[in-house]
């Protein structure tokens, strides 16, 4: 059945008049259709076709580095590091691509509920919806990420050309893969800012309704504590007349505008959850290769600062993006919070109706069970949590394949002393540590979750 949409229309329907902003969408979308991973047209066999073409070159890609670098690498522990780091970067961009073709009809209803958000908080809220906050936001976060890239890219090019090392030996076949899950990243992070502008807004009203509602509760006991001060109060009554039915009104809209914000983060969720299971799993891949050849020159004391230079900019580049990903998934979270403590400033007892108050107790209950939480198909949830629980699996992986470079270089040297002995004790003990720190910080984060 033919997908009957355009992403790219959908997209830029109701978002605001900057013309910085629309090239940066515009931008952002055309690199998207370039790298297949958004549909182009209305025709799904084109897009069906688009991506076939798309595997075929992964597959033709696949095929040069096995036979012209795999099969000639004897650099022992380092080839098998660089085989495990190109394989994952290949299956990533494989899952993206396949999560892109299945989540074509979802786009719409995601786009359609945003747009929905939008015309609420903007018409029928009446709340000042400040359009250039979120431009700016959205332009500096949008030039960030491409100097990041182009900056971070450049350096590696240039690094290769100057040098010869097992990460860079692979960079030009895994470069195609690489760039198709950064820029699903950006995707990701694109849909995560416009989300939080929309619930950082939703939360300043509320905000703002319960300090006028506290101001109105206390209103007579600080007149008459002024009052026997011997002070003249200089209060004015902030509720106009019908006031009240006015919060009624836009409680039961801002209701109305958090159970969409939910079903937002739902298809989120839905659309996005394999893409995200990738995109974690081959940072962490990424990140763990990358460390370890860098501890491994630092050891060794081989000194080739073109190779270290090198391999922290892929290490630094998958932190950052994951990053930035988490913690924005984080603030998501931590705002629904926020909005369900702030529920208790709109109680008007005993000066609330019945109608009032029990759309407050409802609203409150709602923020309780509906929290804006992006996971990975349910196996984790994306937050600040992840990365801690990340960093300990890193060292315990770190230190098992030193301890696998020691045993290599042992063999490889043929010497059983008790060198080799003291050295695999060294690193048994360092992966007990490890693994009880692992264990500790992940129950540490389970304990605050």
């Amino acid at each position: 059945m033919e997908a009957k949409f355009n992403a790219g229309h959908a997209q830029l329907r109701g978002i605001p008049q900057h013309l910085g902003y629309r090239i940066t969408i515009i931008c952002t979308y055309g690199l998207l259709w370039l790298f297949g991973l958004t549909p182009f047209c209305k025709n799904s066999i084109i897009y069906l076709l688009y991506i076939g073409a798309a595997f075929v070159a992964i597959a033709g890609i696949s095929y040069r580095a096995v036979t012209h670098r795999l099969m000639k690498d004897d650099d022992g522990l380092n080839g098998f590091v660089s085989i495990i780091l190109f394989m994952s970067h290949i299956c990533g961009h494989v899952v993206v691509l396949l999560n892109s073709w299945s989540m074509r009809h979802l786009r719409i209803p995601m786009y359609d509920k945003s747009y929905s958000i939008t015309i609420k908080l903007r018409e029928i809220i009446q709340i000042p919806f400040q359009t250039k906050v979120m431009v700016h936001k959205m332009l500096s976060f949008s030039i960030a990420f491409s100097c990041l890239i182009v900056f971070g890219h450049s350096l590696i090019i240039a690094t290769t050309l100057k040098t010869s090392s097992a990460a860079g030996s692979l960079y030009k076949y895994s470069l195609y893969s690489s760039l198709a899950l950064q820029l699903k990243t950006w995707e990701i992070i694109t849909m995560m800012i416009h989300v939080n502008y929309y619930i950082q807004i939703m939360r300043q009203n509320i905000n703002e309704m319960g300090e006028r509602n506290i101001r109105k509760l206390f209103f007579n006991e600080m007149a008459n504590a002024f009052a026997n001060e011997g002070k003249k109060a200089k209060f004015i009554n902030v509720q106009a007349h019908r006031q009240q039915e006015v919060d009624e009104n836009q409680i039961e809209l801002l209701k109305e505008c958090y159970s969409e914000t939910y079903a937002l983060f739902q298809i989120i969720n839905q659309a996005y959850g394999w893409s995200l299971l990738a995109i974690t799993a081959v940072s962490f891949v990424e990140f763990v290769c990358n460390c370890y050849w860098v501890l491994l020159a630092l050891i060794t004391q081989a000194y080739n600062y073109y190779s270290l230079f090198q391999n922290g900019c892929f290490a630094v580049l998958a932190f950052v993006l994951l990053s930035i990903l988490c913690w924005l998934c984080e603030t998501a979270s931590y705002e629904s919070r926020y909005i369900g403590c702030l529920i208790s400033k709109l109680v008007k007892q005993p000066l609330g109706n019945k109608r009032y108050n029990d759309l407050v107790s409802e609203f409150s209950v709602q923020t309780l069970h509906q929290r804006f939480i992006v996971t990975a198909k349910e196996f984790f949830a994306l937050n600040l949590g992840l990365l801690g629980s990340m960093v300990a699996a890193i060292v315990t992986y770190l230190v098992i394949l030193i301890q696998f470079m020691f045993t290599e270089k042992s063999n490889g040297d043929s010497k059983i002393s008790s060198s080799k002995l003291e050295t695999t004790t060294i690193a048994n003990t360092l992966l007990f540590t490890t693994s009880a720190v692992n264990s500790t910080i992940l129950d540490m984060f389970e304990n605050n979750n």
